[in-house]
């Protein structure tokens, strides 16, 4: 929030336009689905819905004077209602990808993904999620270590685990396997 309220860039929100419309998991219809920027956006929400607050050390430079640490979206209308309106004004850099080609989408991400992957499973796997807490529980079963050849270096464990998840989600979900690129794993564990 404090990127967006000091008006710096944010990384760019990837979105793929569906060419038909599905449910998404709270039964509404949606248009897309979010490739890349799913965390960004869900805290976004999550500030407007003043489900935390700013950083208590929180510095608006164009104002230093401006006390606004420790406050949520509501405290902002309330006492700096131009800085809310700032907030509520700032362009999200949005991409949307117009095609039917999973694979095209895939090679795409693939590459952004490529550079910062090693960095990217471990942000990822330390995070505190449902989804990771369950890939732990699955990495860490006696299975892993017994019978599978490879060690555990580099999160391999927790990346098996996550696929074999995201399988079963796929099959359970749509009944049928979508891709197990990283970029879709990577998304099934942010939703």
């Amino acid at each position: 929030m404090d990127s967006i309220l000091n008006g710096y860039d944010i990384p760019k929100i990837y979105l793929h336009e569906l060419s038909e419309t599905i449910k998404s998991p709270m039964d509404k219809e949606v248009a897309y689905s979010v490739i890349d920027g799913q965390q960004r956006l869900q805290s976004i929400w999550s500030f407007i819905d003043c489900k935390f607050s700013l950083n208590e050390n929180f510095v608006y430079f164009k104002n230093p004077q401006v006390a606004a640490g420790g406050m949520n979206y509501f405290n902002l209308e309330k006492h700096y209602p131009d800085l809310k309106s700032a907030f509520d004004a700032y362009v999200l850099p949005i991409m949307c990808i117009e095609t039917d080609d999973i694979y095209l989408i895939d090679e795409m991400f693939l590459r952004l993904y490529e550079a910062g992957s090693l960095e990217n499973a471990a942000r990822i796997y330390n995070l505190d999620s449902p989804v990771i807490k369950i890939i732990r529980q699955v990495a860490s079963h006696p299975f892993f270590k017994n019978y599978v050849l490879f060690s555990d270096n580099k999160n391999q464990h927790k990346a098996v685990a996550a696929k074999l998840l995201f399988l079963e989600h796929c099959i359970s979900k749509f009944n049928k396997i979508i891709n197990l690129s990283e970029s879709y794993i990577n998304g099934f564990i942010d939703s």
